[in-house]
């Protein structure tokens, strides 16, 4: 789990969080051979304005970073780097599954592009940079949830703010109209706590079973049945965060047969009990 030179390398937070890994950098002076990383990189300039030299797909940039600054570099982007400047670096690498995710998330198409960005400021995503250097430093007192909360959140900033034109959260790669899918996404949401069926969705769709199934897919990226589960576990979380219910209780409310089913799905989907997601959040 290496992002950038581990001869620069100050401390890495490795495998501690799924599909984000955070690297502080110390450098002096600097010039890496071509090289390429299969996930998106954001860069936080953290200390000391310095010059850097790049070269991304063979396109030459030169820019001067001062404190704040960000950089980001699409997934699998060839990239060189020369500096002779010292400075300070906080390197984020987001797997390109978390961005799909980040996108599911808010309802989106799950295709997309980020574009490069060169030398931004950007206060949310310094915000979630600095809270996730802050947690590895402290050697991740509240566990791999918070860390990984913070990833998910900086992965949509991005996808809202750097996608590229064809990720607009209004375009869908075919299947249904906007306005039939949205009436379908409502009916869900409104009846999340009842036994839904491949033919009420259907029939709110006005398509047939088959149909309505191929397009569903089309439109989210995901199944139905997928797309049921995860609102039903948002709905989960949030339930947990914000109320005191029983987890019985919260697994009637988001439509599972019991409380041992509901914690089945619950700790699949996020890799601890409801309990422990909970106690997070005490």
């Amino acid at each position: 789990m290496q992002v950038f030179a581990a001869s620069t390398l100050k401390w890495s937070s490795g495998t501690n969080w799924r599909d984000i890994v955070v690297e502080e950098h110390d450098i002096t002076a600097l010039e890496t051979p071509d090289f390429e990383v299969p996930d998106h990189v954001l860069a936080l300039h953290l200390e000391q304005p310095s010059s850097v030299d790049l070269q991304i797909d063979g396109r030459h940039h030169s820019e001067v970073h001062a404190p704040g600054h960000l950089t980001l570099f699409p997934a699998g982007v060839s990239r060189r780097v020369t500096t002779l400047e010292r400075h300070s670096v906080l390197l984020i690498a987001l797997s390109q599954k978390l961005v799909v995710q980040a996108g599911l998330e808010m309802r989106e198409a799950p295709a997309l592009q980020l574009a490069e960005q060169f030398c931004f400021t950007d206060p949310q995503c310094e915000h979630i940079a600095c809270a996730l250097k802050a947690e590895a430093e402290s050697n991740y007192p509240t566990g791999a949830l918070y860390g990984e909360t913070l990833a998910l959140g900086l992965a949509a900033r991005l996808r809202r703010g750097y996608a590229t034109a064809n990720d607009s959260p209004h375009v869908y790669k075919g299947g249904m109209a906007p306005q039939v899918l949205r009436r379908v996404l409502d009916f869900i949401h409104d009846n999340l706590g009842e036994e839904l069926r491949m033919e009420s969705l259907a029939t709110v769709a006005g398509l047939s079973h088959y149909r309505f199934a191929h397009n569903f897919k089309l439109a989210e990226g995901v199944a139905p049945h997928q797309y049921v589960i995860h609102v039903r576990m948002e709905r989960g979380k949030q339930m947990l965060r914000e109320t005191e219910k029983s987890i019985a209780e919260i697994a009637l409310a988001v439509g599972c047969q019991s409380s041992s089913h509901f914690t089945r799905l619950f700790r699949r989907a996020t890799g601890v009990t409801p309990t422990d997601y909970r106690a997070a959040f005490r």
